[in-house]
């Protein structure tokens, strides 16, 4: 008789240390891919909600509130019938993934800018798409980099609002920004950035309009900006850049319409497929509630405050060169490679500008929009240029896209 092999000691240790191996990188392997799903959930989430939130906005012409969102559903009663736009609203998954804090995995509402805009915290473990890991913040714009959540050891700042003091921080649209007093105007230290991103070069939306080329920000329904070579990391350090009707909260068809001085510091826009617009002494645009797009007496109270000798070369008309040397004071103390100094705290960076399908001049220059149009297809605005100590006040097209700083009412 023949006996029958078994499998000895080492032979089973070895086959048990085998299945020990499988089982741990199966464990591993679904438990990244229940994070994956987990994070998944939370990004699709947000578009909901934001599809929801704009829904609600159109209604009633503003987000809800706090008290409105708790309920647990999005909602509106201004119509015939009440409209439910999202029956439940989503809880975060459970549990935190990476390095995300139990505090920063919420969902945390608040409505901002008296109704205007809004913040929703929540955070990724991993990247997701585009997105990569860590607090993020959901804007009307979209989703940026910041925590709003008020956990992680931070505090929610105020939103910037028309009592914001200069020397301090306040929140507009998910990010933070510094506000600095020059004089006696206070203004916003930062470009503004705000608003979803599309791209300017190979742009499919753009509409032809008049003779200074074709106009890309063209959804009136959303706000929309550049940055600089269509390249993301621009807009984070040197803010969005905009189109004179997209910075103003204008229909895209006003950069190309006759203009009307009112004679009281007002202009009104003839736009061809929208009808008249109304240009205010103090117009909000993309600013703040409380805060607006310069206008020509703001920009010339600036300059003509930081100039050495401002009642013999810095009138309200002056050019190039002029001014002096108040754009050596408005210009950051480094990267423009001349003599700036910065003094105002203004901090211009020269991040160049949009022309056409190209961004062009970045490190030479910077344009600053201005409120006041005139003409057909132009506006005001201000030109500060390396190796310049003045301010050039200068009249281009509407559809050239600018850098845009707010002052305070």
């Amino acid at each position: 008789m023949f006996k029958k092999k078994a499998f000895t000691l080492i032979e089973l240790l070895v086959v048990i240390a085998i299945i020990g191996v499988l089982a741990t990188i199966s464990i591993i392997a679904l438990s990244n891919a229940r994070a994956k799903s987990r994070d998944a959930k939370r990004a699709g989430d947000m578009k909901q909600i934001q599809t929801a939130l704009e829904m609600f906005f159109n209604d009633n012409n503003r987000y809800p509130t706090l008290e409105e969102f708790s309920l647990g559903s999005i909602f509106s009663t201004t119509t015939d019938s009440t409209s439910t736009y999202m029956q439940i609203i989503p809880s975060a998954p459970t549990p935190a993934d990476g390095s995300c804090a139990p505090s920063e995995n919420t969902i945390n509402y608040q409505q901002t800018e008296n109704g205007n805009s809004y913040t929703i915290s929540f955070c990724l473990g991993n990247t997701t798409g585009t997105l990569t890991a860590g607090p993020k913040c959901l804007t009307p714009g979209g989703i940026v980099d910041v925590n709003c959540s008020g956990g992680g050891g931070g505090e929610l700042i105020a939103a910037c609002s028309g009592s914001t003091p200069g020397g301090s921080q306040c929140s507009y649209g998910g990010l933070s920004y510094n506000t600095i007093t020059v004089g006696s105007q206070i203004w916003l230290k930062e470009n503004l950035n705000y608003g979803a991103q599309i791209n300017r070069i190979g742009a499919m939306s753009c509409v032809e309009l008049g003779g200074w080329g074709p106009s890309c920000q063209t959804n009136n329904a959303a706000v929309e900006k550049y940055c600089y070579n269509d390249d993301s990391n621009y807009c984070t350090s040197d803010g969005g850049l905009y189109e004179w009707a997209e910075a103003m909260a204008l229909p895209y068809d006003c950069s190309h319409a006759a203009t009307t001085d009112n004679g009281d510091d007002t202009y009104t826009i003839s736009c061809p497929l929208s009808g008249s617009q109304l240009i205010a002494v103090e117009h909000q645009g993309l600013c703040p509630s409380g805060w607006h797009v310069p206008n020509e007496t703001d920009w010339h109270t600036l300059e003509f405050n930081l100039a050495d000798d401002p009642d013999v070369d810095c009138d309200s008309d002056h050019g190039t060169g002029d001014c002096l040397p108040s754009g050596y004071h408005l210009k950051a103390a480094s990267g423009w490679g001349d003599s700036s100094d910065n003094l105002s705290g203004f901090t211009a960076l020269p991040v160049g500008f949009v022309d056409g399908g190209d961004s062009l001049d970045r490190n030479n220059s910077t344009i600053f929009i201005g409120s006041v149009p005139t003409g057909t297809d132009a506006v005001f605005e201000r030109y500060l240029m390396a190796a310049s100590g003045g301010t050039l006040r200068a009249a281009n097209g509407r559809i050239g896209a600018m850098s845009l700083r707010c002052i305070r009412n």
